[in-house]
């Protein structure tokens, strides 16, 4: 799922992820556990602890905007919890990977550390109602780089479904997130140039997908995280799927990491 646009903008520090929607907050600051919701937004935010070292002045938090008025369901504030609580990890995986990292695609093309925690850093989330249609032509979901303010859009439906898969773990919540996040890289909005709008499960709707399914298996990989099983209906991995070299590390291709069914 993705859209994309050009430029960017110098990357912000990364602090609290912040839910907010009408009548209610959730914060996450450095103890993840135990936050629900809150009728009023919370006075002060802290810090998660992993800073990306910006000069940036913009706000220092990540926020999951909810973007419709109807009271959410119990199954849907916890897929918000859960979503809050992957967006905290993947901050925490992020701020160890080292800039001079390199994720190398089938292509050639090369993903930096640096690239990914620039963009990451920028970017909000915002979740619409069920059935929202996107300029991708799907229900489901889109990745707009958006002149460097990037900006990821789920229904609800979405992040409850991906929820659903985290049963021990945040293995759901953590691939949707770190999905959108490669097909914001510029190697992602060069192969939405290239091949998004086509329709689900033609060739070009492959290689756009397997792409950022081959970047978000590299990092949970990399991270030592549960993985999910990516089969052909959600647009499968390379052969062999790419991992994160470091400096010190020749390149290769790389798997592993424990399955959980992917909700398509």
């Amino acid at each position: 799922m993705s859209t994309s646009g050009n430029h960017g903008n110098q990357p912000r520090p990364l602090g609290t992820i912040v839910v907010i929607g009408r009548g209610f907050s959730i914060s996450f600051g450095t103890d993840f556990g135990g936050s629900g919701m809150r009728s009023e937004p919370p006075s002060q935010h802290a810090s998660i602890g992993d800073d990306f070292s910006s000069s940036d002045t913009d706000k220092n938090e990540i926020e999951i905007k909810v973007e419709f008025e109807r009271p959410l369901t119990d199954d849907e504030k916890k897929a918000l919890d859960d979503l809050a609580k992957s967006i905290a990890e993947i901050s925490r995986l992020l701020s160890k990977l080292p800039a001079d990292a390199r994720i190398k695609l089938s292509d050639g093309k090369e993903i930096t550390g640096q690239e990914l925690k620039d963009i990451w850093s920028r970017t909000d989330f915002f979740i619409d109602e069920k059935g929202t249609p996107y300029r991708n032509q799907t229900d489901r979901g889109e990745a707009d780089y958006n002149g460097g303010n990037p900006r990821v859009r789920f229904t609800i439906e979405t992040v409850s479904n991906y929820a659903r898969l985290n049963e021990n773990s945040l293995a759901g919540t953590n691939y949707i997130a770190l999905h959108e996040l490669a097909h914001m890289t510029a190697a992602g909005r060069a192969s939405n140039q290239a091949h998004g709008g086509q329709p689900d499960h033609s060739q070009g709707w492959k290689k756009n997908e397997s792409l950022a399914n081959d970047v978000a298996h590299a990092l949970l990989v990399h991270a030592g995280l549960p993985t999910l099983p990516i089969g052909e209906k959600q647009g499968g991995l390379s052969n062999p799927p790419p991992q994160v070299t470091l400096p010190s590390t020749p390149d290769g291709g790389g798997g592993g990491g424990h399955d959980h069914q992917v909700i398509h």
